[in-house]
């Protein structure tokens, strides 16, 4: 594990193999049509090898990663935590499929900006291996389709609330996704709805046309509220949500299993 400058100790991996697992990465399909994400992790991942992990925070990374202008804001500008929580997605879509077995994992916290590299633990040698040969690249399958069946319904929502809008609002909207419950009872798919949802958040927000609510502020309203997942939300309950977060839109749903999802707006 890394120490808290991002620098390597003597139970990480070294410098060269997380330099190798960072090619596998950026070779990948998942980083494949990714550019902004790859150029985040490399710039990272640099910084905490070379012990510079402290010098890791939201401005630095705006300037140096995105070209933001030395008059950047954080309040008015958040490509940084944007495109994190998108890095964070992507590093769990690979480590849930194509990096099933790499040996070392790059990962960043939620929070910070200073990356981990740390060992996989692999079973002994003496066992054997799960016969996961056969089956993973039709469970990839069914994962990718189950995670775009979710976003499709997810961006009908996104251009129906658009679309709904009244011409003449100046001030943005907000909108808050309170999650899409997962209704499959399959282990492998329990990733999909926590990724759609900051993925939803993410899309929601880029072009500025809505104000998102952080997914830290809806978690902090499941806790005060007392509010279990749910696919669908009586009235009076949605009501309450929208006074407690202060947003205009909710988005809610499931993912019921294969390609079939449903979404609430």
């Amino acid at each position: 594990m890394p120490n808290r400058t991002g620098a390597p100790t003597e139970t990480s991996p070294d410098p060269a193999a997380v330099a190798r697992e960072l090619e596998r990465l950026a070779a990948s399909h998942s980083f494949r049509k990714a550019e902004q994400c790859l150029r985040l992790l490399r710039h990272l991942t640099k910084c905490a090898l070379a012990g510079r992990g402290g010098e890791l925070k939201e401005y630095s990374v705006a300037v140096t990663v995105f070209d933001r202008p030395v008059s950047f804001d954080s309040r008015i500008d958040a490509v940084v935590r944007l495109e994190a929580r998108r890095l964070r997605l992507k590093l769990a879509e690979y480590y849930q499929q194509e990096g099933l077995d790499d040996a070392v994992i790059i990962d960043l916290p939620k929070g910070a900006y200073v990356p981990e590299f740390r060992f996989r633990r692999l079973p002994d040698a003496e066992a054997d291996p799960p016969p996961r040969a056969s089956f993973l690249p039709h469970r990839s399958l069914r994962m990718r389709l189950a995670a775009a069946a979710l976003l499709a319904v997810a961006s009908a929502a996104c251009w129906y609330i658009f679309r709904a809008r009244p011409a003449g609002l100046q001030v943005r909207a907000s909108i808050a996704v309170l999650g899409f419950r997962d209704l499959s009872l399959q282990n492998e798919t329990s990733w999909i709805s926590a990724a759609v949802s900051e993925l939803m958040n993410i899309d929601l927000g880029a072009e500025q046309r809505l104000r998102t609510v952080p997914i830290e502020n809806v978690a902090r309203m499941r806790t005060e509220l007392s509010l279990a997942p749910q696919s669908a939300y009586p009235v009076q309950l949605l009501q309450r949500i929208r006074l407690n977060l202060g947003s205009d839109y909710l988005v809610t749903g499931s993912y019921l299993g294969g390609d079939r999802a449903s979404i609430s707006t």
